[in-house]
């Protein structure tokens, strides 16, 4: 596209090994590696034409996408799911179609509730990274200041001792670039290289062997229930039957932006180069706190988009609460019945958006994505619909199941199993098998 803004980067490359070693650049790229995390899952596999390669995400997403509307407690959760917002998009006007106003009418404007007469410094303008001045960015995506005893200290780390095997190539980073790499720091440890010097999009395993949990979990957490069919011969789980309140929990993966991921794995998440930009926020801003004087909680503790958490959530995240703007449709406007009392002051800003999850006009929070009557049928790559007795028969017969070898176990859902099957969800093609079955067996053995 002849208007399309582009990024100017420089790579240093090991001609050898055609490999970046690192990249100088100036604060538009850092913000855009860290505006990676504040992308809700969803929103990835979306940019990604639904080839995210992240483990049974895709699955779960196209299970989304081929659900009929019936089985959505309203047609805008179906919406919700597939184009989830970020929590940062809460300070720009946003609005749900096809939602009632709290007079009654179809909301079909956004109201700006003063944002700018409070911040007209430079700072508004910044993204996440504030003031001026140039970065380094490993192969790997970690972000650092850049200095000479840094640069030098990967050069010496690399074998590197003189410059004969070493080439400066300038790169323009423009859309496409941006998608590439935004994939590939999901599923590799050499992104950079990937999409700047090898033009790939293959999937290095090794980035995605998940690790242990190595988390703290709380014991009053809720609870939700679980049939699993498996094969007995090889422990694998085929299907699993569950109601709407274990969907709503699997499909709110997707509105999780990608740093609540890794804050959940205490910064270990397993996927790709992710972890290292997230500590690098963190070290940056352990650096020099002014760098990331607005940005660092959104950036490090990114939260669901306002209206998109749910009820059924078994994880510890968190919803965004505090709005800056609010929609209401033009007959309020028209009628004066708009409440602008945030342009007093910020701690008076505290609005919320309605409920799209409600049939009825609410502004509560909470609420499931999914019709309360359902039952699903789920499998271990977490394809998901409806189910009935005959679809089950027919994909154990797809599946060349005797029914002789089948086993029928109920299992309870808590935080430790919600947490593992999140990252089951994120690295594994067998998601129900990799925490159901994995994990009894190895309590077998101990």
């Amino acid at each position: 596209m002849a208007n399309e803004k582009k990024i100017n980067i420089r790579l240093l490359i090991d001609k050898e090994k055609n490999k970046v070693l690192f990249a100088e650049s100036d604060k538009d790229f850092v913000d855009l590696l860290f505006s990676f995390l504040t992308l809700p899952i969803g929103t990835i596999i979306t940019l990604a034409n639904k080839e995210t390669n992240l483990g049974c995400m895709d699955k779960l997403y196209q299970s989304v996408e081929a659900l009929d509307h019936q089985y959505f407690q309203t047609e805008v959760c179906k919406q919700m799911l597939l184009l989830p917002r970020s929590a940062s998009e809460d300070i720009h006007p946003c609005m749900f179609e096809n939602v009632k106003c709290l007079c009654g009418k179809i909301m079909n404007s956004t109201l700006e509730l003063g944002w700018n007469t409070y911040f007209e410094d430079d700072k508004l303008n910044c993204a996440f990274v504030n003031g001026i001045g140039k970065f380094m960015i490993t192969d790997a995506l970690e972000v650092s200041t850049l200095s000479a005893k840094t640069s030098l200290s990967i050069l010496f780390g690399f074998g590197i001792n003189d410059g004969t095997t070493l080439e400066v190539k300038n790169i323009s980073v423009g859309l496409e670039e941006v998608m590439d790499l935004l994939k590939q720091s999901m599923l590799s440890k050499t992104p950079m290289t990937d999409v700047f010097l090898l033009k790939q999009n293959e999937i290095n395993t090794e980035a995605i062997i998940a690790k242990p949990l190595n988390v703290m979990f709380q014991s009053d957490t809720k609870r939700v229930n679980l049939d699993l069919f498996v094969r007995k011969s090889d422990k694998k789980v085929l299907y699993a039957v569950a109601k709407a309140d274990f969907l709503d929990f699997l499909f709110s993966f997707l509105t999780f932006p990608m740093g609540s991921v890794v804050e959940l794995f205490g910064g270990s998440s397993s996927i790709g180069s992710i972890d290292n930009i997230y500590k690098s926020v963190e070290g940056l801003y352990h650096i020099d706190p002014e760098k990331l004087e607005r940005s660092k909680d959104r950036l490090l503790h990114p939260k669901i988009a306002s209206q998109h958490g749910c009820k059924n959530q078994l994880l510890q995240i968190e919803e965004n609460t505090g709005m800056i703007y609010i929609s209401k449709c033009s007959h309020c406007f028209k009628n004066g019945l708009v409440d602008i009392c945030c342009r007093h002051g910020l701690d008076r800003a505290e609005l919320s958006l309605i409920n799209p999850k409600f049939i009825d006009t609410v502004t509560l929070k909470g609420g499931g994505f999914i019709r309360d009557s359902m039952v699903f049928m789920i499998t271990d790559e977490l394809v998901v619909e409806l189910y009935s007795q005959i679809s089950s028969i027919s994909y154990l017969n797809k599946q060349c199941v005797p029914f002789s070898d089948l086993e029928e176990r109920s299992v309870t859902v808590g935080e430790q199993e919600a947490l593992s099957l999140l990252k089951a969800s994120l690295t594994s093609k067998t998601a129900l098998t990799s925490v159901f079955c994995q994990s009894s067996k190895k309590r077998t053995r101990g």
